[in-house]
């Protein structure tokens, strides 16, 4: 495998996925490379195959404006509500909202487990008080949410549309989240462990304080 397949490779897989995908893919095949050298004496005459990086998009920097919050709530369904509340009080993922269990739930010390997450890691989320009040409220099923994906982000895409909110997106929570979690004073390693970023530049592309 020579830096010029490599490159190939890159190119090829931009016509298809995100750069952020083909970074994670040429990075896992030159960690495999690597192990097989350091470990299983696979011999390749030029080393490890390196080639430059996909160039990353600048990150998102949208947040809710004053009033967007308070038009969206009056206009999503119930279930879907809460859980929109709950994307903002604790930074979760939509998937990792959806796969809340009753027992992740430690009420006594108000802390959520996340087991599942999207990096592999399982973290501890502490719960607000409004975070609290909107679990107490839903049923006693092991699964507290029974909602598809796609019906959190149509009728998120609803909501907006009705609230004439533009360029608003569901993911765009977890960076309004991140964004308050800093403006309340908390450190770099607070957010990180709540948010699950084990990266913090790329934690610093979900984080955009106001003035």
């Amino acid at each position: 495998i020579t830096n010029a397949q490599l490159a190939e490779y890159r190119d090829a897989r931009l016509n298809s996925v995100a750069p952020q995908t083909v970074k994670h893919e040429i990075n896992l095949v030159r960690r495999v490379l690597k192990l097989a050298i350091d470990e299983w004496g696979l011999i390749l005459p030029n080393g490890v195959p390196h080639v430059r990086s996909p160039r990353l998009p600048r990150g998102r920097s949208r947040r809710l404006q004053e009033g967007e919050e308070a038009q969206l709530s009056g206009l999503l369904p119930p279930i879907v509500k809460k859980i929109f509340c709950l994307a903002i009080e604790t930074a979760m993922r939509r998937s990792e909202l959806l796969a809340m269990h009753i027992d992740h739930v430690d009420w006594d010390r108000r802390l959520l487990h996340v087991p599942v997450t999207k990096n592999g890691v399982s973290r501890v989320i502490p719960l607000s008080n409004r975070a609290l009040v909107i679990l107490k409220g839903l049923s006693a099923d092991a699964h507290l949410f029974s909602v598809a994906p796609d019906t959190v982000t149509h009728a998120f895409g609803r909501a907006c549309r009705l609230a004439e909110i533009k360029d608003l997106r569901f993911h765009d929570l977890r960076h309004e989240a991140i964004s308050r979690l800093f403006e309340q004073g908390r450190s770099v390693p607070e957010v990180a462990s709540i948010s699950g970023h084990s990266d913090y530049r790329m934690l610093a592309r979900y984080t955009h304080l106001q003035p």
